[in-house]
């Protein structure tokens, strides 16, 4: 979500003493919850459902099928998107699905579709790529290798090439059928030592997966889809959980005809020059595929069907990588990227979501070059935003039709902080209607509600104050004299104070980082006796938390709140009647449960002590410019620590968590850049208690 879509969504609720029409239609404020993690749901499958093999056409003998079970209690079904199935996990289980990331959906193989984990502890290491020798987990993926034939044993063995991987196999590949659908799902499976995603599990894990592959069947003539399921656990473990993996995998049911209920939508895959229509599910995102066998320019255009959409979209390489937001418009706004170069060979994604998780059809166009189509003019359109890159000593020249008397906003947004913009507007007849160079490098220049004189083509100038060239968002919308100032004011930081100055009927945005159950508390104090200040606490789902607006002219206003989730939060800043003045605004963490203090030690004295249930520590140390040290933090047992190292003056030199439980963690060859009292903060991953060794020694 960009900066000022944030900011202007909710600037038309925030006034109340001026109109604002940020864009064209002001947004209303969201109130429907996220969807829940884990869906759950009665499964009532047929007691007999096993896996079973056909007979083998080669000398490997089929695997044992699985005993029958029934549910004695109910288990949670897990809806995947497309083609359109269901698996089922045991009630203590955790859909970690929709913690994902969009771009940690890509892989060289295919597209994670679901992670399922035993335990929330397994999904907080499996997300920090922490190695994992407790607990198990299952990943879902759409592959989109071409099938060569329809037996899942040769396709599953050409995967394994392709994957190049190094991981040794435990068992052969055969063939088998899962009964429990109809007709029965052709499927192969093999063991291996080892993970296909490091992601998931750094190399030093001692992994066993089970991979399974499967051609769920479909309806002529719609393209066979290909499944492959990853059920891993520590190699001592796995005993532990075949007979689960087993279970898991014999409640697969196809649901070729069924809603999808997840979040993610995989549309399927777009070639250059297709134009698609579409329909976004509520609270859905959708994923189109686009393949690239040479690097490309990528041009793009998405356009809402409706007067109540606000659609973003996310281009993400193969790697996983974000290449670009587009997500700078308004209500009924398109979104139009020109020329973004696509350098890597493979599988990009194309993310569709809308602002407020509501549900509308949408139009996507998509062209790709080997050479730049763009060559510095071109064409925007009213309620349109276009993104692209101002090269070095260049200028762009964007043209639209207007009718005399009609009112227009522009904004032109720099997607980088280096690029300090200029903005330029001419009439049909060459006269400058507008000329802003008003911000520093990385503010957005605003034109409100400029009233067009004549009937014809304007053209809009974008260009640098310097020479170098960057990324940057043109928006044009209808708008008029209502149309309020903003200014996105930059991020706060826990512990530090920053002083802006409001302009006439300005609105100021800051954004932060939080925690879930993250103590804050705001302040924002007037620099003068005039000022009568606003602000507003909004979370990152765009829910308004809290308001202040206690005091009279020239007295301060806080907020203290426990936050709700974690991700970025907005502060909106204004003056109740719209008057200029200067303030000063902070952003404290309240106190929680303060780090003990645990003692001093000295280079080469080894030390213990323990942790409490979610409490860290601290140990100080005296040392000196340009010493350098080693520090070792031993676990007396299954703990996994974190290993902090602070300076004298508080700030964070160092944070180390590269083992696993119960494996030590140090900083090796260190050289300290002051004299004075060094700290070593100890904190425990999962908030579990603990007892550990700590030594620092002078090399």
């Amino acid at each position: 979500m960009s900066k000022r879509r944030w900011s202007c969504f909710l600037l038309s609720v925030f006034f109340t003493t001026t109109s604002v029409a940020c864009g064209v239609v002001n947004k209303p404020a969201v109130t429907e919850p996220a969807p829940p993690l884990v869906t759950t749901a009665s499964l009532v499958p047929d007691p007999t459902l096993t896996i079973t093999s056909p007979p083998q056409s080669t000398d490997t003998p089929a695997p044992a099928p699985s005993p029958t079970f029934d549910f004695a209690t109910t288990w949670q079904v897990i809806p995947d998107a497309v083609p359109g199935w269901q698996i089922a996990m045991p009630p203590e289980w955790v859909n970690v699905t929709a913690r994902l990331e969009t771009a940690a959906t890509t892989t060289p193989y295919g597209l994670i579709t679901m992670l399922a984990t035993d335990s929330e502890r397994t999904a907080a290491s499996l997300l920090a790529s922490k190695p994992l020798h407790d607990g198990a987990f299952v990943v879902g993926l759409l592959i989109d290798t071409e099938l060569t034939t329809d037996i899942p044993q040769a396709n599953l063995e050409q995967l394994l090439v392709q994957m190049e991987t190094a991981v040794p196999p435990l068992t052969p590949i055969v063939n088998t059928r899962l009964t429990t659908t109809s007709p029965a799902t052709q499927s192969a499976s093999v063991d291996i030592a080892g993970h296909l995603l490091p992601f998931f599990a750094t190399p030093d894990s001692q992994l066993h997966t089970q991979i399974v592959y499967l051609i769920p069947p479909t309806v002529a003539p719609a393209k066979p889809e290909q499944i492959l399921f990853l059920f891993s656990a520590p190699d001592d473990q796995w005993g532990d959980f075949a007979d689960t993996f087993s279970r898991i995998m014999a409640t697969f049911m196809p649901r070729t005809n069924a809603t999808a209920r997840t979040t993610t939508h995989i549309q399927g895959e777009l070639t250059a020059g297709e134009s698609v229509t579409s329909n976004l599910q509520k609270g859905q995102q959708d994923l189109w595929m686009l393949f690239v066998n040479e690097p490309q320019y990528l041009s793009l255009r998405l356009e809402p069907e409706g007067d109540q959409l606000d659609l973003a979209a996310a281009i993400i390489d193969p790697m996983g990588r974000v290449l670009a937001n587009l997500d700078n418009g308004y209500t009924n706004n398109s979104e139009r990227v020109v020329d973004l170069f696509l350098p890597e060979n493979g599988r990009y994604l194309i993310a569709i979501s809308e602002f407020d998780k509501q549900a509308g059809s949408y139009h996507l166009e998509i062209n790709t070059n080997t050479t730049p189509a763009f060559n510095g003019h071109g064409d925007i359109l009213l309620n349109e935003t276009i993104q692209s890159q101002l090269p070095a000593e260049t200028r762009h020249l964007w043209t639209f039709e207007g009718t005399a008397g009609q009112n227009i906003s522009v904004v032109l947004k720099p997607l980088q902080h280096t690029l300090d913009a200029i903005l330029n507007v001419y009439g049909p007849d060459g006269t400058r209607l507008a000329a802003l160079d008003e911000g520093f490098s990385g503010d957005p220049e605003v034109i409100s509600g400029l009233s067009l004189p004549l009937t014809g083509a304007y053209t809009i100038v974008v260009s640098s104050f310097g020479s170098a060239g960057e990324a940057y968002a043109l928006s044009l919308n209808r708008g008029g004299e209502q149309t309020a100032n903003f200014y996105d004011a930059g991020d706060l930081v826990y512990g530090q104070s920053r002083r802006e100055t409001l302009r006439a009927n300005e609105a100021h945005a800051w954004f932060f980082q939080a925690q879930s159950g993250d103590e804050v508390q705001i302040k924002a104090t007037p620099l003068g006796d005039n000022l009568d200040l606003d602000i507003w606490l909004v979370d990152p789902d765009i829910n308004l938390l809290a308001t202040a607006d206690l005091f009279l002219g020239g007295e301060a206003e806080m907020l203290e709140e426990t936050l709700p989730a974690t991700g970025q939060y907005l502060v909106l800043v204004r003056e109740f009647s719209g008057q200029p003045g200067s303030y000063e605004i902070g952003l404290m963490a309240m106190p929680g449960a303060p780090p003990a203090y645990a003692g001093t030690v000295a280079y080469s004295n080894a030390v213990s002590g323990t942790l409490s249930s979610g409490q860290s520590a601290f140990w100080l140390f005296m040392g000196h410019d340009e010493d350098t040290i080693d520090i070792h933090l031993q676990p007396a047992a299954n703990n996994d620590l974190v290993l902090i190292l602070q300076t004298p003056d508080g700030h964070t030199a160092l944070t180390v968590d590269n083992a696993a439980v119960g494996e030590a963690e140090s900083i090796d060859n260190f050289r300290l850049t002051t004299d004075g009292e060094w700290r070593v903060l100890i904190e425990e991953f999962f908030g579990d208690a603990g007892a550990y060794e700590l030594v620092i020694n002078q090399q």
